[in-house]
C-alpha cells in the first residue's frame, strides 16, 4: 500500500509543475482587478450560501452567441405565454444568458441584498459552457462584495485520484487567487473552497478522495473540500459534509406519513453535528452544512420526476426555523437559480420574490443565532 501511494506522489508531481507554470500564464493574462468583498470568514463564521448555475444561453446573448447563436439550457422558450419547456416556473424578467455581465450583476446584487454571502458555481469541467462564466461571475461577486466559489459536479470519464488533484489544483490556481474566491480561516491560513458534489464522490470512491486529499495536502494553502456525504468515512475525508438536494428524502418521509417537522426535527440537527462525525468532527475542525430548499419540481424535465410542494413557502419557513435552531456552521439553499428543478429562490412570475424575502429575513436570523451561540 505505500508503495502504491508513493508511484501515486510521484506521478503526480509533474502534473501539477505543468498546472502551475499554466495557471501562471493564465494569472497574469487576468481581467481588470476588482474590489475584494470581505476578508476571508473563519471557518466556524456563520455563512450563507447557495448552489448557483451558470449553464443557460439565449440566442443573442454572449454566451448563445458563441456557440451558435443557439438556446443553451433553457430549450423552447415562449416569452410572449411566459413559459419555458425544461423550467418549472418562468423567471421574472424572461430567459436569460449566464454570460451577460449585466445579468451576473443583477444576481450579485440581488444575493448581497438577500443575506446571502457567496454562490457555489455548478462546474462541469474545463472550458465548459459554466467554466466560462466563472471569470465574470467571480468579477460580479467582488462587485457585489460577497464571495463565490466552485461546485466540483462530476469526475472525468477515466479519472483516478492523480487526474482529479490535478484539475482541482487546475482550478484553484485559475480562480483561486481572485478578490471574490471563497477561502475560510482556519490556524491562521485561508483555504480556497471547493464543494464536491455527490456524484462525483460516488465515482471515484471515498477511498480514492482521501489519497486525492493527500495529494492537496502539500499545496500552500491547500484547498477545503466540503463533501455530499455525512457517513462516517466521508465526514472523515473531507473537510465538511453538505446535502444537496434532500428532496427525495423529504418526500419520502411524506409518503411515510410523516409530517416536514418531523423530518426536519431529526434530519438538520444530524447535518449540523456533522452527521455520523459528530461532536468528535466538529472538534477535528470539520464544517457542518444545513439545506435548506422552497420546494422541488423536476417534471419538466424527468418522467415521472419528483414533487415536493412548496405549500405557499411553509417548507422553506420550517426548514429555516429548524436550521437556525441547529446552529450550523453554515446554510447552504438549494439553489438561486436550478429553474429545471423548481427549486430556485429567484424571483419567478409564479411566486414573485416572496423567497428573496423569506431569506434575507432568515438569513438574519441565523447569523444573529450563531453570534450567540
Amino acid at each position: 500500500m505505500f508503495t502504491h501511494r508513493s508511484s501515486i506522489f510521484q506521478s503526480v508531481i509533474s502534473l501539477l509543475i505543468l498546472v502551475l507554470c499554466a495557471s501562471g500564464t493564465a494569472a497574469a493574462a487576468a481581467p481588470n482587478e476588482v474590489a475584494a468583498p470581505a476578508a476571508a470568514p473563519k471557518a466556524t463564521d456563520p455563512l450563507v450560501l447557495t448552489f448557483y448555475y451558470p449553464w443557460y444561453g439565449t440566442p443573442d446573448g454572449p454566451g448563445g452567441v458563441r456557440h451558435g447563436k443557439k438556446i443553451v439550457h433553457w430549450e423552447t422558450i415562449d416569452a410572449a405565454a411566459k413559459k419555458i419547456s425544461a423550467s418549472t416556473n418562468y423567471p421574472i424578467g424572461g430567459a436569460y444568458d449566464s454570460h451577460d455581465p449585466a445579468v451576473i450583476a443583477r444576481h450579485c446584487t440581488l444575493a448581497k441584498d438577500t443575506g446571502i454571502d457567496g454562490l457555489i458555481i455548478s462546474w462541469w469541467g474545463k472550458d465548459s459552457f459554466e467554466d466560462q462564466a466563472v471569470p465574470a461571475i467571480l468579477d460580479g461577486c467582488a462587485k457585489a462584495a460577497i464571495h463565490a466559489c466552485i461546485y466540483y459536479e462530476q469526475v472525468p470519464s477515466g479519472g483516478t485520484p492523480a487526474t482529479v488533484a490535478a484539475e482541482i489544483t487546475e482550478i484553484i490556481h485559475r480562480y483561486g487567487d481572485h478578490a471574490a474566491y471563497l477561502k475560510v480561516t482556519q490556524g491562521g491560513i485561508a483555504h480556497p473552497v471547493v464543494f464536491i458534489y455527490s456524484r462525483a464522490v460516488q465515482q471515484l470512491g471515498i477511498d480514492k478522495w482521501k489519497q486525492v486529499q493527500e495529494i492537496l495536502s502539500h499545496m500552500d494553502p491547500r484547498p477545503l473540500l466540503i463533501g455530499d456525504d455525512f457517513s462516517a468515512k466521508a465526514v472523515n475525508t473531507f473537510d465538511g459534509a453538505h446535502a444537496y438536494g434532500p428532496a427525495g428524502d423529504v418526500a419520502a418521509a411524506i409518503k411515510r406519513g410523516e409530517s416536514v417537522h418531523t423530518w426536519a426535527s431529526h434530519a438538520i440537527p444530524w447535518w449540523a453535528n456533522c452527521g455520523e462525525g459528530g461532536a468528535a468532527a466538529h472538534k477535528a475542525g470539520k464544517i457542518s452544512c444545513v439545506t435548506v430548499f422552497p420546494g422541488y419540481d423536476d417534471t419538466h424535465v424527468r418522467k415521472p420526476g419528483l414533487v415536493v410542494q412548496r405549500g405557499n413557502g411553509t417548507l422553506y419557513e420550517e426548514l429555516w426555523s429548524q436550521a437556525v435552531a441547529a446552529k450550523p456552521d453554515w446554510v447552504v439553499i438549494t439553489s438561486f437559480n436550478e429553474w429545471h428543478e423548481g427549486s430556485e429562490i429567484e424571483p419567478s412570475v409564479e411566486e414573485g420574490d416572496a423567497y428573496i424575502k423569506m431569506t434575507k429575513e432568515w438569513a438574519e436570523k441565523f447569523k444573529t443565532a450563531r453570534q450567540q451561540k
